[in-house]
């Protein structure tokens, strides 16, 4: 069964092979793997190969068990005019056939609050979305209306301008200046030396002082053991330098196991995060968070759970909250003080 997306679009495919190398030489078979269109295409043949699709078991729906693999094929149509859409919860949906497939959104409410404040700059290194998609994304959580939601851009231009001044005081402070900066340029970012010379500028130039890496883990996939660590220094050299703080988001390992009660893991550890442990050793802070995608009531399912694992700061570590995506208003609430985070 086809469908068309774009090349952002995020391809959740399970490695097929008991044996796997190259790019995929870290995953085990039945693991699955979200990747964008186009960095799926950039992979070598024998690696796209390894890559299925996966059906969902009508019986278990949403978990995904007892899936059949199924052959994928990737055509390039070029550029045109192209309208998407957004799937909440775990953006996992499925087509007529019952193949899995994904669309993603970012955390966005920690970045969102620290432009709201305008008290610290945040700069956004983004690896996953384009800049037009995070600031939409942004609008969305400040007006509390999802904007992808309506159906044509002429309805949601509309809606924008019935509510510019909210809109320009969000995107431009008193000065005029930018209430934020986004860096979405994928094809430097795969340059370590021009990645520094991006950071450095939107912190020298464009007055930034915090700095949010989406995802780290994305950025340092290509770099040995060695490299990982010099890029760690880097950073801690940048932090000193320039008295800033770094936010670096990142993946974990899809999770084995069971938990006390005997129910499938869903909690993750500091042992479960992407890429080397100098990354999580040289950090200050360590917050883990995670939600129970497969959860019976709708509650629960969009509940989202934090602990912080490491604090050096403070030393105190441990629950740290719990929020809930309140849709109506398209913010998450402290699940029980019912504020907003």
């Amino acid at each position: 069964m086809s469908y068309t997306v774009n090349s952002e679009h995020l391809l959740s495919l399970k490695v097929s092979p008991a044996r796997t190398k190259g790019a995929l030489q870290d995953y085990s078979r039945g693991d699955v793997v979200n990747i964008p269109v186009k960095e799926y295409l950039k992979l070598p043949k024998t690696n796209q190969t390894m890559l299925k699709g996966y059906k969902g078991d009508l019986t278990e729906l949403g978990k995904h068990r007892n899936s059949l693999n199924t052959g994928v094929t990737v055509t390039e149509l070029g550029k045109d005019n192209y309208y998407g859409f957004e799937v909440d919860g775990d953006h996992l949906y499925c087509l007529g056939d019952m193949t899995v497939t994904h669309n993603s959104t970012l955390v966005n409410e920690m970045a969102q609050a620290f432009i709201v404040e305008q008290e610290h700059k945040p700069v956004i290194l983004s690896l996953e979305a384009r800049k037009g998609v995070l600031t939409r994304q942004y609008l969305s959580l400040t007006l509390g209306k999802r904007l992808g939601e309506f159906k044509t851009p002429e309805e949601m231009r509309e809606y924008i301008q019935q509510h510019q001044k909210e809109v320009d005081k969000f995107l431009t402070n008193e000065d005029g200046e930018n209430t934020f900066e986004v860096i979405d340029d994928r094809a430097r970012l795969i340059s370590v030396d021009d990645t520094f010379k991006m950071i450095e500028r939107a912190i020298i130039s464009l007055g930034c002082s915090v700095v949010i890496i989406d995802v780290l883990t994305d950025l340092m996939d290509s770099l040995t053991i060695e490299e990982q660590a010099m890029f760690n220094g880097r950073i801690k050299a940048m932090i000193a330098t320039h008295n800033i703080c770094i936010i670096g988001i990142m993946h974990t390992r899809k999770l084995e196991g069971r938990d006390a009660e005997g129910n499938q893991r869903i909690e993750p550890t500091r042992h479960d995060v992407y890429g080397s442990k100098t990354t999580i050793g040289s950090a200050t802070t360590l917050l883990l968070i995670w939600r129970d995608l497969q959860a019976n009531e709708y509650e629960e399912r969009n509940t989202t759970y934090s602990k912080l694992d490491k604090n050096r700061d403070h030393s105190s570590t441990g629950p740290s909250g719990q929020w809930v995506y309140d849709r109506d208003k398209h913010k998450m609430m402290n699940k029980y003080k019912k504020s907003t985070f």
